[in-house]
């Protein structure tokens, strides 16, 4: 059986619809749950102890942890890469799927507010191909235990761009 760990958003949404199509004989764990709306170090610690606390309570069971492809050098990237040693080093059956940017809420949709600016190249990929990686790596049983969805650069102000255009 395949457990979504709160999977509220836009993920959660799009993968709960998807779930029921994939056939697995253990119990399974995707952990989509994170607080990405305050990135302070409080609430970003916060959010690393409840992954702790989980991946102590379920270790013997298999824990996919949704992830970020994020540099960005924040409490947020910080806490997240921590996570994903602790899940790694502490549960054997443990997996880190680390995803770039979605169009929609967030990010992008941030270029809606005047006052954002754009700077650097940002990566992204629909729901959709997030939602489908996730599901084709839920089966995978490999060695590697660390893996990234790549998705399309483009530069950020050519999404605050497009964006801005999509209003009128």
């Amino acid at each position: 059986m395949i457990h979504l760990v709160n999977g509220r958003g836009q993920l959660g949404e799009v993968l709960k619809h998807s779930l029921n199509s994939v056939s697995v004989s253990e119990e399974i764990y995707i952990y989509h749950t994170w607080n990405i709306e305050v990135k302070g170090e409080v609430e970003q610690r916060r959010e690393y102890d409840k992954l702790v606390s989980f991946v102590d309570e379920k270790k013997n069971n298999k824990i996919i942890f949704i992830s970020t492809a994020s540099t960005t050098d924040s409490w947020y990237t910080h806490y997240k890469q921590l996570a994903e040693s602790y899940l790694l080093q502490n549960c054997s059956n443990g997996m880190v799927l680390r995803l770039p940017c979605f169009i929609g809420k967030g990010p992008v949709a941030n270029f809606k507010e005047p006052s954002v600016k754009a700077f650097g190249v940002m990566e992204l990929v629909s729901l959709e191909q997030a939602a489908d990686y996730i599901l084709s790596m839920i089966t995978y049983d490999g060695l590697i235990k660390c893996h990234t969805l790549v998705g399309d650069k483009i530069p950020a102000q050519t999404v605050k761009e497009i964006v801005l255009k999509s209003n009128v």
